[in-house]
Order: structure tokens, then sequence, then C-alpha cells
């Protein structure tokens, strides 16, 4: 007698999966196949050693051997009464195989089989028969969950049972605690993202890859179902840990991770992380990289806002790109620590925000402590006059000059002084005209502002930097993709204004180069802008290796 036989049978059928049918309906449409052989075997029981299953609109099963399980007493019988294969729907695309022996024994091994190309998790629907408002969809369930709970079920009936459990009750029983657990379950899966991480203060995170690893645990006491990151399909390890290769774009991600368990609870985290190459791979300008210094200014806080695209008015060309380089420079150039910086842009700098930032009980005034505090605030956007109240103010995104000047530079400026901190520099890429960089009226139907404000009341540690005097409208370099004020402003950043080369780059000589700079490139385009700082001029702002 040979020790095994082997055998190579090929079947074809069709199994059709409906997603939409009941658990009862998939379990008694399962496709029972009877195995054919002509020979004769030496076991009553015997176990399949390997399965292969393909699909293309039609499911073969491949039974490469059958290995025979030997005992005491030998004799034949055909391999037709031997085996019947059950073929039942699992989650993934997954199939799962179990046999049974002639004498009806059901064998403890289970077949999980893949199919090709992967098909995603079929869902049911349950409804109760006993709804006296008809039938109502109680929840959603993963078909591969309720297989798993089914089988389970099997094996504790088999150990209390003599006779040998049937799926069909083992369904009736499941479907019973399911639909109960159903009904009580309100919790939603909790998601942890442990990297990359976000520090508290911040509501983003920058890479400079095109690519980031995700990672995180989820957790559910009645199973998660599906897990999506960035939309795609992640799989959790049996302690709920993932991890996900997310592509990222030019600028911010919004990366959303969603998890939902067997009872159709969804939960939702988003984590916004800033791709870097924004600035670097896209480059419009000889300054849009900035150079890196070993300077730590570690008791530096600072504020960047701009304002591209407003809800009531004009564009302020180019802004959103001023203010996300000049954080660049910081960071970089001035050794500013990340989580010192507040960055607010276009539809985000909203009056309440900037309040939140600049305002007598904001974030600066949380921040700074004493007297050897440093704050730079930097704003690219649109400025407007109220020559009744001789004040000036920046518009935030949300503000319509109509009604309201928006942040009230005066007051602005006396909050700051309130902090008593050590120096104060701020840098306004904005006129106070009512004109844009392209000189369009922010007010339809009125006229440029002839006589702007005077700036008064400057405390002693206060420096201003505004991109014009007077009545003159701040400008833009097309071909920089930059304002005029800020580009030359970045320029002097890197060196070109330390006139006299000591590597140290004070107040007075970046005022001077911007203005030489600013006013000459203005002239040659036929208009005027003459950049002016306001206040102290003495401090040094960078120190270059």
């Amino acid at each position: 007698m040979k020790n095994f036989i082997l055998i190579t049978l090929i079947l074809s059928i069709c199994l059709k999966i409906n997603a939409e049918s009941n658990l009862e309906d998939i379990i008694n449409s399962s496709r029972t196949i009877d195995l054919t052989y002509s020979g004769s075997f030496s076991s009553d029981c015997h176990k399949l050693n390997k399965i292969k299953l393909e699909t293309n609109g039609i499911i073969t099963l491949e039974i490469i051997r059958l290995k025979p399980s030997y005992t005491s007493k030998v004799f034949t019988c055909s391999i037709s009464k031997i085996y019947d294969v059950e073929v039942y729907p699992s989650d993934k695309g997954a199939y799962i195989v179990g046999a049974k022996g002639v004498r009806g024994k059901i064998t403890d091994d289970r077949f999980y089989i893949q199919v090709s190309p992967k098909t995603e998790a079929i869902r049911i629907k349950y409804f109760s028969d006993k709804n006296t408002k008809g039938e109502v969809k109680i929840k959603r369930f993963d078909v591969g969950y309720i297989i798993n709970k089914i089988k389970n079920r099997i094996a504790d009936l088999r150990e209390s049972e003599s006779t040998i459990p049937s799926w069909q009750k083992a369904f009736k029983e499941t479907e019973t605690k399911l639909i109960s657990e159903a009904k009580n379950d309100k919790q939603p899966p909790n998601i942890l993202i442990t990297s990359p991480v976000v520090q508290p203060e911040e509501s983003f995170i920058e890479v400079d890859n095109y690519t980031t690893l995700v990672r995180g645990k989820v957790k559910d006491n009645k199973g998660v179902m599906k897990l999506l990151v960035g939309g795609n399909n992640t799989s959790a390890d049996e302690n709920g840990n993932f991890v996900a290769k997310v592509k990222l774009g030019f600028g911010e991600n919004k990366i959303k991770v969603q998890a939902e368990d067997v009872n159709g609870n969804i939960s939702e985290k988003t984590l916004i992380i800033i791709r870097k190459e924004f600035l670097n791979n896209n480059i419009f300008s000889d300054v849009d990289i900035p150079i890196k210094t070993s300077m730590k200014n570690k008791n530096t806080f600072a504020v960047v806002i701009g304002i591209e695209n407003y809800q009531y008015v004009p564009d302020a060309k180019y802004a959103y790109n001023d203010a996300q380089v000049f954080r660049e420079y910081l960071i970089e150039t001035l050794g500013i620590s990340k989580q010192n910086i507040k960055m607010i842009l276009n539809s985000k700098a909203t009056y309440a925000e900037i309040n939140k930032l600049l305002g007598s009980k904001g974030w600066l005034k949380r921040n700074v402590k004493d007297s050897t505090s440093n704050i730079i605030i930097y704003f690219a956007g649109h400025g407007i006059s109220n020559l009744e109240e001789k004040t000036t103010g920046l518009l935030a995104f949300d503000i319509d000059p109509n009604y309201s000047i928006g942040i009230d530079t005066k007051n602005l400026y006396k909050n700051l002084a309130n902090l008593n901190a050590n120096s104060i520099t701020i840098f306004l890429d904005a006129c106070f005209t009512g004109q844009t960089r392209e000189e369009k009226l922010l007010i339809a139907d009125s006229r440029p502002i002839t006589i702007v404000p005077k700036i008064n009341h400057i405390s002693d540690n206060m420096s201003i930097f505004t991109a014009t005097s007077n009545t003159q409208t701040s400008g833009a370099i097309k071909e920089q993709e930059h304002g005029l004020f800020t580009y030359f402003l970045l320029k002097g950043l890197r060196g070109n204004a330390d006139d006299n080369k000591d590597k140290k780059l004070t107040l007075f000589e970046l005022n001077s180069f911007i203005t030489k700079e600013v006013s000459n490139y203005a002239l040659n385009a036929e208009r005027e802008q003459t950049p002016q700082l306001l206040g102290s001029k003495d401090k040094i702002l960078i120190k270059y290796d």
C-alpha cells in the first residue's frame, strides 16, 4: 500500500455572492463539491494538503495532494465518499474550505484561500424579522467576521453535543447574539497616531520627503472591520498596530485616518502634513531657499500672517508665498524654534484667529514672560486707513473694508508694548491707500487715500518696517512671485544687506538695503515705492557664520 496518492483535480464552478443578501442566504447557497476518483484509499480520514483557488469570473478549486491519516485498521473506500468540500465567502477576498469525512466527521482544518485579484470585504445587511415596522436595517457587518463567529460557535456546540452541529443552527444563535451586540454598541474605535508626531502647540508638521509613514494604533472592544489611512485600506495586527505609507503632494496635505468597527461605528482623525518641497522643488525665485546659520533664538516668538485670497476684496498677489518663505527664514536663518512660530494663511487668518495670536489675551501674551523675550511679527496682505479716526488697519480674511479696518494698528502696537519684551520687530508688506499690489481699489467706487495717518507712539523697544511711505502702493515682482518689499527683505536677510561685511546684520543696515533696492526697482517700473523703518534701528537681527 502506498503511503499517499497524488491526485490532481480541477473543478470549475460559478459562485455568485450578493453583498446585499442576508447571512442565511449566503450559508444556504454555499456550494458542495464532490471529489471523484476511481482508485481506493487506506483510511477513512484524509486531510487536504494543498488547495489553490483562482478567480476570473469562474472559481477553480485545485486539490494538489491528499494525505492519508493512518489508523490501526486498514480498509479501502472510494474517494467520492471521503470528502465534501464546502466553500464559504469570507473577508478580504478570501474563502474558507472545510472538509467532512465519510462518516460525517468534520475535520479541524480550515483552509483560507486567497482570491486574485483581491476584492474588498463583502458586507451584508441584517434585518429584524420581528420588527413591527417591517424590514429595518440594524447594522452592517463584514461577512468574514460573522463567518468566524459562526465557526467559533460550531466548535462550542461540537464540545457540548453528541450530534454534528449544523451551520444553520450556529447561524441562528450567532445572528441573535450579533444583533443584540449591534444595538448596544455605540462606541466608535479609538485611534492613536504615534508617528509623525505633531506637537501639542502646533496644528501641523513639516516633512522633506514626498512620502511619509503614518503609524498608530486602533482599538475597539468589538473588533475593527475597516481601517483607512489617506483613503487607502490598511491592515492592523492583532494588537491594533498599523503602519501606512502615504504619498504627499506639494504644500499642505490633510491625511485622514478612519476606522469602522463591526457594528458600523466610525471614528476619524486628521493629520496635517506640509511638504517643504512646496518651496524648494517649485522655485520661482532666487530667495526661496533660506541660508542656514548656527544662530539659536530660543526665546524669540514670531507670528506670520499671509493673506492672498480675501473674502470681500481683491487678492493680495503672492502674499501666501511671501509668508511661507519668510517663516522658513525665521527657522533656518534666524534660528527660531518651530514651536515658537505661529503661521496662519488665507481663510485661516480671520479677525478672530489673528486676535487669538496678537490680542491682549492671545498666544503672545501667554508665552512672552519677561524682558528677555523677543517678538517678530510679519504681515503680508492688505492694509487700509481711517482718516476720521486717524488710524490704519490690517485687513483680516473675513473683514469687509466698507464696515471695518480690521486689526487696528494703534491697538496692536499698544498690546505689543504692554508685553514688556526685550525687542519687538514688525514687518508689514502692505500699504494703507486702499489699493492692491496691482493698484486695484479695495472698495468699489472709492478713491485712493491721499493722506495716510502717521504712526505715532512707538515704544522704545519697537521697530516697524513698512513696505511704503505715505500714499504709495506696495507692489509685486511677477517674475519672482513675491511682493516687492518682501523680495528685497529676504535678499537682505541672506547677507546682501551686511554693508560692512562684519557678519552682523543690524536693522539699520537691513532698512538701508531694502529702501535702496525697492526704490530703484520701482523707479525703473515708472512708479514710486519707498519702504521705511520706524523706531529703534540699532538691534542686531542676524549673526552669520
